[in-house]
């Protein structure tokens, strides 16, 4: 009788994916950062003040004061910023979202195809291990390139910032995902690791 093969240790084989704790910093640059493909580079934009519900002021000012503190967010006088808005989650934390409808409008798509889920599936099916990796806060590890982050630009009740990472309203969010977790794991891709 054969012993079954054991399962990779991938919290050795990428410590800085798989953390203790997710820090409380900018995330490095990577190979692969999010670009912000803009079809008409003099168009404004144009977009309403939201108001956020008073009970969620603190955690909105508290959470801005974080992003300032960490380098994500930088005050700006850069014209045409997207409102930021929050909404509570069903944990107690607070989801901040920006209306980016007409930046969306005026954005190169980037059509990357969703994985392909029955080979997943099927995977997955026949492993004696599996698990997920929670992306609960992707949109703050995915980096802006630095020729674009001056078109990353919100408004919030407490200043008006560029954001050095890509936020939740943006309509290009699944390429800016993928490649870079195909990039990191690109070894054992098709092996142990499906994305």
């Amino acid at each position: 009788m054969t012993k079954p093969p054991e399962a990779p240790d991938f919290l050795a084989m990428f410590p800085y994916v798989f953390v203790k704790e997710v820090p409380e910093e900018l995330h490095p640059v990577r190979k692969i950062m999010y670009r912000i493909s803009l079809l008409d580079a003099t168009k404004l934009l144009k977009t309403l003040t939201f108001q956020a519900p008073q009970a969620l002021m603190p955690k909105y000012k508290a959470c801005i004061k974080k992003q300032m503190n960490t380098g994500i967010l930088n005050r700006t006088s850069v014209p045409g910023e997207a409102s930021m808005f929050v909404e509570a989650k069903p944990d107690g934390r607070i989801r901040p979202l920006v209306d980016f409808v007409f930046r969306n409008d005026n954005t190169q798509a980037n059509h990357t195809k969703i994985p392909e889920q029955n080979t997943i599936l099927n995977a997955v099916s026949s492993g004696r291990f599996r698990t997920k990796i929670d992306l609960s806060d992707t949109y703050l590890q995915t980096r802006v390139h630095p020729d674009d982050v001056k078109n990353n630009t919100i408004k919030t009740p407490f200043g008006r910032f560029t954001s050095q990472v890509r936020m939740q309203g943006d309509m290009n969010t699944l390429g800016p995902v993928v490649r870079p977790m195909a990039d990191l794991f690109h070894d054992e891709l098709g092996k142990n690791i499906w994305v």
